[in-house]
């Protein structure tokens, strides 16, 4: 967040030390970048996985707008030098990858038509405009592929990371399910009537662990009428294959 906020009066100062004649546009631009930046920081959920990338959009759009506010040719070079920068820390917040290549492209098409259309006359202009098109090809490529490999990375951490975690908790859920198998061995005699009911299988059964269920059948406290007759069956069986 104070890098971003930092960013923004770095390009408002920029602009204005070079000169500008509508120096009055990075000053709006800045306080809007500022004030949306405020915004997510203060209300977090502001942002989510639905919306992130047209807030991603909005925010290229708006560079485009204030690319179109430079004087010359010079402060592009320099402020496409920090756009570089803002697009590679906001292209973590977009959701989509091909949002962040598509609009990257976007913005630097918006810098070359507008240095075609604002400054297409004069010795200095033309003898710029060919390096500014090859900066921009090349600036635009590397920043494209510096956004693929850290979206890659970050998408390596996050699957490691939630693997991890799901591994534990089945881990976790598993040695739960142990104990609780282990604890909740209950004897039945002859008649299938509870005789010795482990402490935690009573605490289940009634909720308490001072009444005791001794001598009642296990399959009372099944409310569904099928675990019912499935577990007398089964118990049933058992009993006939013992004897």
């Amino acid at each position: 967040f104070v890098l971003t906020c930092f960013l923004c009066f770095y390009l408002a100062a920029t602009v204005h030390a070079a000169g500008s004649n509508d120096s009055a546009s990075g000053v709006v631009a800045t306080g809007s970048f500022w004030a949306v930046c405020f915004c997510v920081h203060r209300w977090p959920g502001l942002v989510s996985r639905k919306n992130s990338d047209s807030f991603y959009v909005a925010f290229m759009v708006g560079q485009g707008v204030v690319a179109c506010t430079f004087p010359n040719i010079a402060v592009m070079v320099q402020a496409s030098c920090i756009q570089s920068l803002f697009t590679l820390l906001m292209s973590a917040c977009c959701f989509r990858l091909r949002v962040a290549v598509t609009s990257t492209i976007g913005l630097m098409v918006a810098r070359l038509v507008t240095v075609r259309l604002r400054f297409p006359a004069g010795p200095t202009e033309a003898s710029q405009v060919s390096p500014f098109l090859l900066w921009e090809l090349f600036g635009t490529a590397l920043l494209l592929g510096c956004v693929i490999v850290f979206r890659m990375r970050e998408l390596d951490f996050l699957r490691i990371y939630f693997g991890e975690k799901a591994l534990r908790q089945s881990n976790i859920a598993m040695t739960r399910l142990l104990d609780l198998i282990c604890d909740a061995t209950v004897e039945l005699n002859s008649e299938l009537q509870i005789v010795r009911p482990a402490p935690k299988l009573t605490a289940m059964l009634v909720l308490d662990t001072r009444p005791s269920v001794q001598g009642k059948l296990l399959w009372d406290f099944m409310p569904d009428e099928d675990d019912k007759s499935r577990f007398e069956s089964l118990a049933r069986s058992s009993l006939r294959d013992l004897s």
